[in-house]
């Protein structure tokens, strides 16, 4: 059976997500590459971890760039893009299971916090 009218579905991005349990317990972290720079590939690292209040994500700009072999990521303190608070969640115990939910919550933000920051730096250079 066809439908009498196109069936949009909702564009959906998806990113690479890492969880893991290090020295301060669970933590999720996601990038996306926001472009180039003369100094290297410009990204926004969304982290999601453990607050007073339960789990929350925090969005941060850094310039990633091979230095000898090596990769190296700099930010530049009170001037590149960091925004905290993102997408807070209550919970009484932090779990892997809690955590990725969490870090899907702050997922769906994602898509605006990259315009964001691209508006943040679009800003920075014509000033």
């Amino acid at each position: 059976m066809t439908h009498p009218f196109p069936i949009f579905k909702e564009k959906v991005m998806t990113y690479q997500t890492k969880i893991d349990k290090g020295y301060d317990g669970w933590q999720a972290k996601s990038e996306a590459v926001l472009g180039q720079t003369p100094k290297g590939t410009r990204l926004l690292s969304l982290r999601t971890s453990k607050t007073r209040q339960g789990l929350a994500s925090t969005a941060s700009v850094f310039i990633r760039s091979l230095k000898t072999g090596y990769a190296v990521d700099t930010t530049i303190l009170f001037q590149d893009f960091f925004k905290s608070g993102i997408a807070p969640t209550a919970c009484n115990r932090v779990t892997g299971k809690s955590l990725e939910t969490a870090n899907q919550a702050a997922l769906s933000q994602m898509e605006s916090l990259l315009a964001e920051a691209q508006a943040f730096y679009n800003t920075t250079m014509q000033a």
